[in-house]
Parts: structure tokens; C-alpha cells; sequence
């Protein structure tokens, strides 16, 4: 299966991911999988973060190589996060039920992950979640220091023998321009 090299940011001690790691962050979207980047330094963020939870330990930034086939791309911010990411309405924000469903669903269709577009927000962009964690192997494992002196020689990974395609996670969602 090809493979692609991404980063994970974290505080918590574990050497293999698993699927008790699904489900875990904040937001309903964490029920997708194991969220990834294509940016180390975006997971260094991500792991001094995940340093102020109270069972956080010394953040690091892990290397993974992550075996996907076909890769579902999504351009809608508001789709991926599964709520407005400029307004705060949670009355139409996507549960977290509705995440593991279309999760699974994706599985169904021979989806192996999804990635955000390359023109999406800066934020989101270069953000991936892979569904399986099987499908992920630990390559090395970084301070955040080594984390950000790496990237600044880092040239990105890209394997042509993905397959990607667009999707939609959601119809119907709230557009991120229209603001009531």
C-alpha cells in the first residue's frame, strides 16, 4: 500500500497508535481517526497544547509513515470541522455521532482517510485524519525543538500512487460566508 509521511503532535506517553486514541480531542471531528499534518511544525503546536491537559507529559512530535490507497479530500473548513469555524452556533454543529457514522460510512466507500485541501484556511491546511490506526507506524519521535529544526529543511512527502478524490462529508452545512 503507498505510504505518506506525516506528524502528530502529543503530550502522552504511548509507542503504537490504537483506536482508544480516536474519540479523544475536544471537537466532534476527532471521531474520524487519528488526526495528522503534513507540517511539523503545526504538530509541535499541537503537542504543547495537548501539554496543558492535566494527563499531559513533555510534548513531542512524532514522525509517522501512514499506508492509505484512497484519500478523500475535503475543501469546506466548516465540512471538515463539522460547524463554522467564524461562529459559534452550536445549534447546527455536527455531533459526534454523526462523525463515527460518516466515518464509517467513508470505510465503507474504500476510504482509507481524508486530507484538507490544499487551498483551504491556513489553519486547517495540510491537515489529515486517517481512519484506521493499523495503517499507521511510528518513525521517529522528536522534541519540539529537533520537531521545528527538521522542518526547516523539510521538503514534504508526496506518493502519486494515492488516489484522491473529493467528498463531502455533510450536505447541507452551514456556509462559512453566509453569517446570520
Amino acid at each position: 500500500m503507498p505510504k505518506i509521511t506525516l506528524f502528530h503532535g502529543t503530550a502522552h506517553e504511548f509507542d503504537a497508535f490504537d483506536d482508544r486514541f480516536i474519540l479523544r480531542g475536544n471537537d466532534p471531528n476527532s471521531a474520524l481517526g487519528i488526526h495528522l499534518t503534513e507540517d511539523p511544525t503545526v504538530a509541535a503546536e499541537y503537542a504543547r497544547l495537548s501539554a496543558r491537559d492535566i494527563h499531559g507529559t513533555t510534548p513531542r512530535v512524532i514522525m509517522v509513515e501512514a499506508e492509505v490507497r484512497q484519500v478523500g479530500i475535503v475543501s469546506d473548513p466548516a465540512d471538515y470541522l463539522g460547524r463554522d469555524p467564524d461562529f459559534e452556533d452550536r445549534e447546527n454543529d455536527v455531533t459526534r455521532v454523526r462523525f463515527i457514522e460518516r466515518r464509517f460510512e467513508l470505510i465503507d466507500q474504500g476510504f482509507d482517510g481524508l486530507c484538507m485541501d490544499e487551498n483551504s484556511r491556513e489553519d486547517l491546511r495540510g491537515a489529515w485524519v486517517i481512519f484506521d490506526p493499523n495503517n499507521l507506524t511510528i518513525v521517529n519521535s522528536m522534541t519540539l525543538e529537533e520537531a521545528e529544526a527538521f522542518a526547516e529543511e523539510y521538503e514534504g512527502s508526496f506518493n502519486p500512487e494515492i488516489e484522491f478524490e473529493e467528498v463531502t462529508l455533510f450536505e447541507g452545512r452551514l456556509d462559512a460566508n453566509l453569517k446570520p
